[in-house]
């Protein structure tokens, strides 16, 4: 998707210097106040875990992406409104032409079995924050992650090493039959299209949250029939077949990646 930033330089000079963004602070353009926001990337996993026919318990998992960016517009311009937050809408995306940017640069490893971890805690341009885009990654030395909300890079010796996704649990039907798996998934790509509904502003959202959705990632997946003999599953570049591509294509699909509903319209005062 193509947005025309037309006021790029004058968000720059606002964010630049906070993001560390590749733009120049344009001499002579006005800022646009900012509010600090805490970013963060988590996953969505439904509450007793069943996902379609099974009940899946995850051990372990960890998802390696990078370069968040969120685009936006001014709050007015979005025809914004708390009571009805999707009222608008506009050829090309739901709330206008987008002429802010907020970037968070890095790579990270996220933990997809924990509460969302942040990623930054940044001073973000006013405005209604409608789309966004994330760079899955493989974990290499190429990219260098960290553990999301820490400092630690990821070992060589990581099982994560190498790959995007990482994901290892049980699943069962009937809570007596269980089968076992590992997934994992390589893939480099942009991920364009993440729809958000976040309102930057005095009294607007103090943290922007983007989680994985696992139920709609493994929906489909036939733990049963993929097993082995000794009742394990394992999908990967180079087992699984089927499976696995659509798993792959899957993970890039951006309507995977949800904006945490309850950020989605800030309190009416």
């Amino acid at each position: 998707m193509r947005f025309r930033l037309t006021t790029r330089a004058m968000v720059a000079k606002a964010a630049a210097c906070v993001l560390l963004l590749p733009w120049s602070c344009a001499p002579g353009s006005e800022a646009v106040p900012t509010h600090p926001v805490s970013l963060r990337l988590g996953a969505y996993f439904p509450p007793g875990g069943r996902v379609g026919e099974y009940s899946i318990v995850l051990q372990e998992g960890f998802l390696v992406a990078g370069d968040l960016r969120i685009y936006g517009t001014e709050v007015e311009a979005a025809g914004y409104s708390a009571l009805l937050v999707h009222a608008r809408k506009h050829a090309g995306h739901p709330q206008g032409e987008a002429d802010r940017e907020t970037v968070v640069a890095g790579s990270w490893a996220v933990d997809l079995t924990r509460e969302p971890a942040e990623i930054a805690m940044s001073q973000v341009p006013i405005g209604h924050y409608f789309d966004g885009s994330i760079r899955l990654r493989l974990c290499n030395a190429n990219y260098a992650p960290v553990f999301a909300g820490t400092t630690e890079p990821v070992d060589r010796e990581s099982d994560l090493w190498e790959h995007t996704l990482l994901l290892r649990g049980s699943a069962t039907r009937d809570g007596t039959t269980f089968w076992s798996f590992q997934i994992s998934v390589d893939v480099e790509a942009a991920v364009t299209g993440l729809e958000y509904a976040a309102t930057v502003k005095e009294d607007g959202v103090t943290r922007i949250t983007t989680r994985l959705d696992l139920a709609a990632l493994l929906g489909g997946i036939d733990f049963a029939a993929l097993a082995d003999a000794s009742g394990h599953v394992v999908l990967s570049e180079t087992s699984g077949g089927d499976t696995y591509e659509k798993l792959k294509r899957r993970l890039q699909d951006p309507s995977l990646y949800l904006h945490e509903e309850m950020e989605a319209v800030p309190p009416v005062h």
